[in-house]
């Protein structure tokens, strides 16, 4: 069978040291949580943030285009 190997971001220590490392992997030299699950707790640990930058575009985006409709009712002679 053709061996599979654990890509570099799987390294803890950030490099290629792992790649070629046999199965059991310890927890010196690979994550045990994978990307999925960190990238999740990251996501629900900082949804307020996300949210809060969320809703300010949304209303800079939602006032440049009242003031937009504005101007070009305002404006009377077409170029």
């Amino acid at each position: 069978m053709d061996e599979q190997k654990l890509p570099e971001s799987c390294c803890v220590k950030g490099d290629d040291s792992c790649v070629g490392a046999p199965y059991p992997f310890t927890a010196d030299t690979v994550w045990q949580e994978g990307c999925y699950n960190s990238f999740n707790d990251w996501v629900k640990d900082h949804i307020g943030v996300i949210a809060g930058v969320s809703l300010g575009f949304l209303v800079i985006v939602v006032l440049a285009m009242v003031f937009g409709c504005c101007m070009i009712k305002d404006k009377t002679e077409y170029v």
